[in-house]
């Protein structure tokens, strides 16, 4: 798991564009691109009056290819699972390096998806749910975009995470499992889904792995 308050700690500015961070770290924003835009106003609908008790938490309206932020002003950029709303890639990552100082201490990191991710495969694998896009292809072309722009020198971490489904009965680890994936068409998926999930709780237990890959990027050194 990425402990990311204490990751930043040592950082005089940084922001965070995604969700699910956890929210006693001084959080700096929720990506609101078009196809995220709906979740992410209940979102910020659901943490108004508890942000309006944190005067160091500030929440930021804007896509990836218009930042509202000024030239050079984080130490620290976290993309996380952002990159496959981008409408215009490389005008996202533009946006990106933009924002991001321009010091050998200075990071970007995206997170996506890693190539074990279990929920991703169910979910691109079933009929009538939205596919995710290749999670390596878009972490390869952040690489290669950052590379091209001075940010040349890159690793790679897996992060390691799950779904929980505590049920002990397992129609009811299902059907959890069919609501979280097929979310508002569970309906329609359920007759494909429900089989499948079945097979796989009788295998991995109470989980759907939901493993990440973190690309860390830096500044290379002239």
């Amino acid at each position: 798991m990425l402990n990311f308050n204490s990751f930043v700690s040592e950082f005089n500015s940084w922001i965070f564009i995604g969700g699910n961070l956890n929210w006693d770290s001084p959080a700096g924003g929720i990506q609101l691109a078009p196809f995220n835009r709906k979740n992410a106003k209940k979102q910020l609908a659901r943490l108004k009056d508890w942000v309006s008790t944190r005067p160091n938490i500030r929440i930021f309206d804007g896509t990836l290819e218009k930042l509202p932020f000024s030239a050079e002003q984080f130490d620290v950029v976290l993309v996380s699972w952002q990159l496959e709303f981008a409408v215009d890639m490389e005008a996202a990552l533009g946006e990106i390096l933009r924002v991001t100082r321009k010091t050998m201490s200075s990071r970007i990191l995206f997170i996506q998806g890693a190539p074990d991710n279990e929920f991703i495969r169910f979910l691109n694998t079933t009929s009538g749910l939205p596919n995710v896009r290749h999670q390596g292809y878009l972490l390869h072309f952040a690489k290669e975009y950052a590379a091209r722009h001075g940010f040349g020198k890159a690793t790679v971490s897996h992060i390691k995470a799950h779904y929980a489904f505590p049920d002990q009965d397992i129609s009811k680890r299902c059907r959890a499992a069919v609501n979280l994936l097929g979310g508002n068409t569970a309906s329609m998926v359920d007759k494909e889904l429900f089989p499948r999930l079945e097979l796989h709780f009788r295998g991995s237990q109470h989980a759907i792995g939901h493993n990440m890959a973190m690309l860390d990027m830096r500044l290379t050194a002239n």
